[in-house]
């Protein structure tokens, strides 16, 4: 599996890329994105020609704040 932040900043969309991830076995790719709305992720990965599978909204319990690092307990 591999990881990697893509972009720091938020599209014509609204979309703010956190992660990806990449399954070399499967060819298939997770988005981790903060958005507005699905249909802004669908816009977003239209425009570099992803079709999006499925889109599962989540629910953030802690601010991300693009650290790679956990927290202390």
């Amino acid at each position: 599996m591999i990881s990697r932040r893509v972009k720091k900043t938020r599209d014509e969309f609204g979309v703010k890329v956190l992660n990806t991830f990449y399954d070399l076995d499967s060819g298939t790719m997770f988005c981790l994105v903060d958005a507005p709305d699905k249909y802004a992720v669908e816009r977003h990965h239209s425009k570099f020609g992803i079709n999006c599978d499925w889109i599962t909204p989540i629910k953030m319990t802690s601010e991300y704040n693009g650290s790679d690092q956990q927290a202390s307990e």
